[in-house]
């Protein structure tokens, strides 16, 4: 199409709707310089703006004010969350606040209308106003209280089900383990070989006893194969719980971890296991000492929970414990 360049026409148009002629601007012709411009102007404007307020405005004054490229560029503009449903929530809850105090300057009003005695309304205003300040220290002791202690039974119930899945994984498993080279096993046997009548007397009273054992590993190199293995193969599982947050709220549990982190670590450095000193065998039975402590107290502590929680999973537990010689999943009885 040719436009004639010598009618007196403004810089940036040409046409109008008046004389029929279709109308035609800068913005239209991608080629043209000042389109161009005018375009990444507006996208750096725009691009700018987009942070402040809601894309969706920033993508109609594209759409309406510039040319092509611009109105592509604002196809694209991402959804930006805040913006006017912010404003409009912000401007609710101001609109709903200036409704109650006029509301509550209105009653006041027409109690003075009423029956006046201004000092008595005033004195009533400031018994109330006290009455607010006593009603939010009860709503700061007990009900904050109330809700912090459901957040922790609940946060609890979160780390009890990683417990839960460290013991299924790895846990009961390495502890099977470690208790073979365990040279006082005998000792603690009483304490971890939970029955199903236990009480938390009984729970209490085996933690108490093992606090006070001194576990005795005596490790051979034919025992370190095995157990490199299955601390290998669950690697990437314990870097997952690692990972996991909520497990700060649990200092014991993250210990554990550390302490059978550290264990696979420190086997999997080593290529041959088979040869290795005496000095090495002990450095890596003290490792193996700190994880088979914390493992078997905190099992203790699961399986309190267990039972007091979820007595089906605490039914095969006992059915499978790896400290007990004669524990059998089949049920005979």
């Amino acid at each position: 199409m040719h436009f004639d360049s010598t009618k007196t026409r403004p810089a940036s148009s040409f046409g109008s709707e008046d004389d029929g002629s279709p109308v035609w601007s800068v913005d239209d012709d991608p080629e043209h310089p000042d389109a161009s411009a005018r375009s990444a102007s507006a996208i750096a404007a725009t691009t700018h703006n987009v942070t402040n307020r809601d894309s969706a405005d920033a993508r109609i004054e594209l759409l309406q004010t510039t040319g092509p490229d611009a109105r592509l560029f604002a196809s694209s503009l991402p959804d930006v969350p805040g913006g006017s449903s912010v404003n409009a929530h912000r401007r609710r809850e101001f609109r709903t606040a200036i409704i109650f105090v006029t509301v509550a300057a209105l009653i006041y009003l027409l109690r003075y209308v009423i029956f006046g005695h201004p000092d008595e309304m005033l004195r009533y205003l400031m018994d109330d106003i006290a009455f607010v300040l006593i009603q939010a220290l009860i709503i700061w002791l007990v009900l904050d209280r109330v809700i912090r202690r459901m957040e922790r039974e609940a946060l609890q119930q979160k780390l009890n089900m990683v417990i839960g899945a460290f013991y299924s994984e790895v846990g009961t498993t390495l502890m099977g383990s470690i208790a073979v080279c365990d040279a006082d096993f005998d000792r603690i046997r009483p304490s971890v070989i939970v029955k199903y009548g236990w009480t938390p007397a009984d729970f209490a009273a085996a933690k108490a006893s093992l606090q006070s054992h001194d576990y005795r590993i005596d490790v051979r190199p034919e025992d370190l194969p095995a157990l490199k293995a299955l601390l290998g193969s669950e690697r990437s599982f314990l870097l997952g719980l690692l990972e996991n947050q909520n497990l700060l709220e649990h200092q014991a549990f993250t210990e554990l971890l550390w302490a059978v982190f550290h264990l696979a670590e420190e086997l999997a450095v080593r290529p041959d296991l088979s040869h290795l000193p005496r000095a090495d065998l002990l450095h890596i039975a003290s490792d193996m000492k700190r994880a088979y402590g914390l493992l078997i107290s905190q099992w203790l502590d699961y399986m309190a929970h267990l039972q007091a929680q979820y007595p089906y999973l605490f039914s095969l537990a006992v059915r499978t414990n790896p400290l007990d010689p004669e524990a059998s999943v089949i049920i005979t009885e």
